[in-house]
């Protein structure tokens, strides 16, 4: 298959504009002429559905879906205008243009297409100025009128002269072109036989009498003639206070249009919607249009909130030369391209010169920095400057002296990273030796053959100065640094677009952070952890990560550094937790005792040999019961691109990752999956999903993760306790009291047990519940991090906290609230243009995404998208049918291969339909199964096959969907005919699916929050021209304003985010975190004394342990309340902690119990339940709903049925 990129990005974005406008043009009629007849058994009234206006009907009563199906009868606009020299009339030229469709009597090719059903046949006519037709569309007429502001309201002589003036070119129009129509049906049926008769063609006693029984419209008098109502209306009159010398009053008018047809009692003969409507406002006599405000636009010198005006079932539009507004029934927005600025020359940060001589390179690309602020910045300071004549313009001089010094402190810390490469030998080996690791991942074949191609030859220029700028807030634990010459202390936030780059700079910081701890003598434990929201995000970045840590561990070994492999931990609890209950989903219910003697312990072991025997296959054995893809992280090695084997140890005890070559380089990926492996493996990094930071709360061997690790296993790993093997059930290495000497348990030493990262991707979804308990759980975290690092006697240095997101408001107050008051440094600074900054650049002439807002009319939303499928389906498979006769439909500059114009319909050919909730993603679902592809078969197409992507979909499946998608257009990859044709989503989608073979997507409603709809939107688009179609609810409220203001609404989506909504100190948040950050105190940071007292303490401790800790001074209460209060901190305004009576009361409570014993565990004596999950936000209730309340269970997306 040819590669897309064999077309050039022109010929692309031509090929998806043809694409939108034919959408655009069908779902209104426009790809019908005017005199063009429609095919038969078209009906106009149900298969155009944008931009109609039907009769007016009676407003009654009646059920909102049934509400939302009725087509809308009135069209208009709102505009500010000025009078000629300030004079008090203003003069309004009003043009309404429409389409009309009446019936014809069919052909006899059309009475055969249709076999035995008598067909229904329109032509179609397009209004013009009556006895001109070269004239324009539409008819106009002139009105003026009285400016002052006594005179606002309805003007009722201007409403009535442009009513009648319209309506009586509208009659003479239809009169002199329709009625006057040969092939017009009477209603009499006299002139079926008269046109039979008048042409001998068709004297067929067949025909007519298939003919007769035709059902004929009105008499050609009544003939389609819409009555069409008009009203002006003055709504602000001229306020001369705020006239100026240049700038006369204004006033603001609307004038609305509106079908009052009387419609017929059966309008399949006679149809009276107008077609196409669009209505056209412009100042007469010195009455010139101004532009109006846009108020949820953000205030300042980058952005322009001016809109043409507002409209009403429509948008307002510019005409074409400036001087009118026009409406807009079905709007396009182009998105202007968002690109990255290219550094070249010196400048340029290749991997392969920032692997051999970095200096150079990083020197040049600061001076491009500084230039970009003398050049780009100055100008806009001194044009500001020369406009500031008022209080508002000298705050923008400020405002943008503001931005400059932010800038200035981005090259600051810019040029301390330079300057540590520079002065700092092993800071600078490490950062050559990260280049040489993506320079070897990016090379397209042989990692270590220089010659071969590469995927991209090196850095974007944000992602080098971000890289750069955090090495000293890494490298700062290891050298003597002035406290102003880094940032460890504050947190970092990554702020790009989707699809911008933003993985590749982090994972470089893990790949600089693995690799500096193994230098600096750190061989084992748990370098920096990575923290994502949902579980198909971390399982995309975990295989990017495994894929640099690999490259990174064979430069580990090439440097001799020396310690543990470089490994990652997936850390989302999708897998059994431990290998007890692997066995026991292997064999039906068996679980391993904890051995007593060597009998008891060779019984596990034989067991164990038994799974490996099922697990790998061997003499014919196989699994019964448990999946071993459940366990797989990783497809393919990093390394050769060999699939990837997972085997069962009985060495190590646990599912390895292994290369299927033999001749790779690397026979095991060190890779963890399951939480048992994590907690003895310690990871050199940990994926893992946001609410798996519950587990410090209810699981002791979390204490590894925390930095308390004595000893090792050299088979089974780390512990936490010098006594007991993490695996004690299949390890004798921990008894003694055997006959059998097993070996002991290894003694080590931590070099450092704080990680030196913390990095939070899509920060925005850390909100709300979610938001509130990670605050006080990482809290947590970290604190015990600090203890273990006091008990060890090791220096304590905060991890530092990297966090990225693309889409954000009010950062500063999130991560306050997320890290306990901590300042935010927000990467890169902007430039002095919306979309512009020193690394990024917005070209006007290209294209990322159409966006194309409808409104359906006289069909339901799900009915339209389904329309939307079969017609993006026909015309897909129509041009795959032979691509090379459909090429010729396109005048391309470059694409004439047919088969790259294949492999770009195959981008193309899948259509994304984004759903609010999931019993819309089933409607739709369902629908496309029995009327989309029973229509498509009947017509001998394809039927569509289909995906549905929810939260809870088999993750198995979800990756072999990813996988295919991924592979279109690659040589020997997938095609169209092995990808879906319909995605059916929910917000799922909108994170993780990283697909270039994505570019068609509908929204049924717009998302909730403006942050989704991004996120999700940008899933098409991301390499090649995506368009997005958003079908509107016509009567929800936040939908109409998004349609009304759609062009302002996606010129500025980013800055229309709302603020994350999230809060450390919710009042009753502490009762659901207490308990389980209680519980990680005793399992975590008193874990050693309570178990040297008590001889056993694990995960059911009973009460009187406590009792006779507590008894013992092991445990004091007042001491766990100050523990509590350090955990929760205080609050960064007031120096206090909000929560400190509150968790005074818990504890008393909690230890109240512990003293009654009436519990049979510790958990059981809390003021609460422990979480489970940072999900788990309330107490789980039956809920059995009876059928009559079915329409309520469906109203917010339950299906009872």
């Amino acid at each position: 298959m040819a590669d897309i990129d064999g077309a050039s990005r022109d010929d692309i974005e031509a090929f998806a504009s043809e694409l939108v406008g034919d959408t655009v043009d069908q779902i209104r009629g426009a790809h019908i002429d005017d005199g063009e007849r429609t095919p038969p058994g078209l009906t106009p009234r149900t298969n155009f559905f944008s931009g109609a206006l039907a009769p007016e009907e009676e407003d009654t009563k009646i059920d909102k879906e049934i509400q939302s199906r009725r087509s809308p009868s009135t069209l208009g606009l709102i505009g500010r205008v000025t009078t000629a020299d300030g004079g008090d009339t203003i003069t309004l030229s009003i043009r309404l243009s429409f389409s009309l469709y009446y019936r014809v009597i069919p052909t006899p090719a059309e009475v055969d297409q249709l076999g035995e059903d008598t067909p229904t046949v329109y032509r179609k006519y397009v209004l013009r100025e009556p006895g001109d037709d070269d004239a324009d569309f539409g008819v106009g007429t002139t009105v003026s009128f009285d400016a002052n502001a006594e005179h606002t309201g309805i003007l009722s002589e201007a409403s009535d002269k442009a009513e009648r003036e319209l309506n009586r070119k509208i009659r003479a129009a239809t009169k002199e072109h329709i009625e006057s129509a040969p092939d017009l049906l009477d209603s009499d049926g006299g002139s079926v036989k008269n046109f039979v008769s008048s042409n001998d063609d068709l004297a067929d006693d067949n025909y007519l009498e298939k003919l007769s029984d035709v059902p004929v419209g009105g008499d050609p008098e009544y003939a389609p003639t819409p009555k069409m109502g008009v009203t002006v209306r003055l709504l602000e009159g001229l306020d001369e206070t705020t006239a100026t010398a240049d700038k006369p009053g204004s006033a603001v008018v609307r004038v609305d249009v509106t079908n009052k047809s009387d419609e017929e009692p059966d309008f399949g003969d006679l149809d009276l919607a107008t077609y196409e409507t669009q209505l056209e406002l412009r100042g007469e006599d010195g009455t010139e249009f101004q532009s109006m405000s846009f108020e949820d636009v953000p205030e300042g010198f980058r952005y322009d909130s001016s809109v043409p005006g507002q409209g009403h079932n429509c948008t307002a539009v510019w005409t074409a030369d400036q001087t009118g507004i026009k409406s807009e029934t079905v709007p396009v927005h182009k998105q202007a391209y968002f690109g990255h600025r290219q550094y070249s020359g010196e400048a340029a940060p290749r991997f392969d010169t920032l692997a051999t001589d970095p200096l150079p390179v990083l020197r040049a690309v600061r001076q491009k920095l500084k230039q970009y602020k003398k050049d780009d910045w100055q100008d806009r300071l001194d044009e500001a400057k020369a406009t500031a004549t008022n209080p508002s313009s000298n705050q923008t001089v400020e405002t943008i002296k503001s931005d400059i010094e932010r800038f200035e402190r981005e090259i600051e810390r810019f040029d301390r990273g330079v300057s540590l490469l520079e002065e700092d030998q092993m800071a600078r080996e490490l950062f050559k030796q990260v280049n040489r690791v993506f320079l070897r991942k990016v090379r397209k074949g042989d990692p270590w053959d220089e010659n071969v191609e590469l995927e991209y030859p090196g850095w974007r220029p944000f992602q080098v100065v971000f890289i750069v700028s955090l090495l000293p807030d890494i490298v700062h634990e290891e050298r003597d640094f002035d406290p102003k010459a880094h940032d460890r202390d504050k947190a970092d936030l990554l702020y790009f677009p989707t699809g911008g780059g933003k993985t590749e700079a982090y994972l470089a910081l893990l790949a600089f952070t693995a690799l500096f701890d193994r230098r600096r003598g750190k061989e084992f434990g748990l370098s920096a952890m990575m923290r994502f929201p949902l579980r198909l995000l971390s399982l995309q970045q975990f295989q990017r990560v495994v894929e640099i840590l690999v490259h990174a561990d064979e430069v580990r070994k090439e440097e001799g550094y020396g310690g543990e492999p470089l490994s990652a931990g997936f850390f989302t609890g999708n897998t059994e937790n431990s290998l007890g209950n692997l066995l026991k989903s292997e064999f039906n219910g068996w679980y391993p005792s904890y051995p007593q003697n060597e009998r008891t312990l060779e019984e596990n072991r034989e067991k164990l040999r038994e799974f490996k025997k099922r697990w790998n296959q061997e003499d014919g054995h196989d699994l019964e019961q448990v999946s071993r893809e459940d366990y797989r992280a990783v497809e393919k090695c990093p390394l050769c691109g060999s699939d990837v084997d997972l085997v069962f140890s009985t060495t190590t005890d646990r599912v390895e990752h292994h290369c299927s070559s033999a001749s790779c380089r690397r026979e095991k990926l060190h890779v963890h999956v399951t939480d048992i492996d994590l907690y003895r493996a310690v990871p050199t990094i940990v994926v893992g999903t946001q609410d798996k930071l519950a587990a410090l709360g209810y699981n002791y061997r979390f204490r590894t993760l925390a930095g308390y690790i004595t000893h090792r296993c050299p088979e089974h790993g780390y512990t936490h306790q010098g006594d007991e093997c993490m695996m004690s059930r299949f390890c004798g290495r921990d008894k003694q009291d055997f006959e059998t000497e097993f070996g002991d348990l290894e003694q080590v030493d931590v070099h450092d047990p704080v990680p030196t990262l913390c990095l939070q991707d899509e920060l925005h979804l850390v909100n709300e519940d979610l938001g509130t308990f990670e605050s006080h759980y990482y809290a947590a975290f970290e604190k015990h991090l600090e203890w273990a690092a006091e008990k060890q006697e090791t220096d304590y240095y905060e991890p530092k906290k990297i966090a990225a997101t693309a889409t954000i408001e009010e950062s500063n107050n999130q991560v306050k609230h997320l890290y306990g008051g901590k300042e935010t440094i927000r990467f890169p600074a902007p430039g002095p243009d919306y979309r512009e900054s020193a690394y990024t650049t917005t070209d006007e002439d290209k294209v990322q995404r159409h966006y194309v807002g409808v409104v359906p009319w006289n069909r339901s939303q799900i009915n339209s998208i389904i329309r939307l499928l079969e017609m993006h389906q026909r015309r897909i498979q129509d041009w795959l049918a032979d691509p090379e006769k459909s090429l010729q439909e396109f005048d391309f500059e470059e694409l004439s291969d047919p088969e790259t114009f294949e492999n770009l319909l195959n981008h193309y050919y899948t259509l994304v339909t984004y759903v609010i909730s999931k019993f819309e993603g089933g409607r739709v679902y369902k629908s496309a199964e029995t009327q989309v592809n029973d229509n498509l078969t009947d017509d001998e197409y394809n039927p569509v096959q289909k995906f549905d992507m929810q939260g809870n979909t088999d993750p198995d499946a979800m990756a072999d969907m990813l996988n295919r998608f991924e592979q279109v257009g690659e040589e020997g990859g997938t095609t169209y005919e092995d990808i879906e044709g319909l995605i059916t989503a929910t917000s799922s989608i909108s994170h993780g699916v990283d697909i270039d073979a994505l570019g068609y997507m509908v929204f049924f409603n717009a998302p909730p929050r403006m942050s989704e709809y991004i996120q999700a939107s940008s899933r098409v688009g991301r390499k090649h021209p995506g368009i997005v179609l958003d079908v509107f609810d016509p009567l929800g409220e936040r939908d109409r304003s998004h349609y009304h203001y759609f062009h302002k609404y996606h010129e500025y989506l980013d800055r229309l985010v709302e603020p994350v909504a999230i809060n450390r100190w919710a009042k009753f948040s502490v009762e659901r975190t207490f308990p389980g950050i209680f519980m990680s105190l005793l399992y975590i940071r008193y874990f050693d004394e309570l178990s040297e007292h008590l001889g056993y303490f694990k995960n059911k401790a009973h009460p009187r342990m406590a009792r006779k800790a507590e008894q013992a001074g092991v445990i004091d209460q007042d001491q766990i309340i100050e523990d509590l209060i350090e955990i929760y901190g205080e609050d960064w305004e007031t120096g206090q902690c909000p929560f400190a009576d509150r968790i005074e009361e818990l504890v008393q409570v909690s230890f109240n119990n512990i003293q009654s014993g009436t519990e049979e565990d510790i958990e059981g004596c809390l003021a609460g339940r422990v979480m489970l999950s940072l999900r788990d936000v309330d107490d789980p209730i039956d809920i059995k709903p009876s059928y009559k309340h079915e329409d309520a269970f469906e109203a917010v997306g339950v299906d009872i049925r």
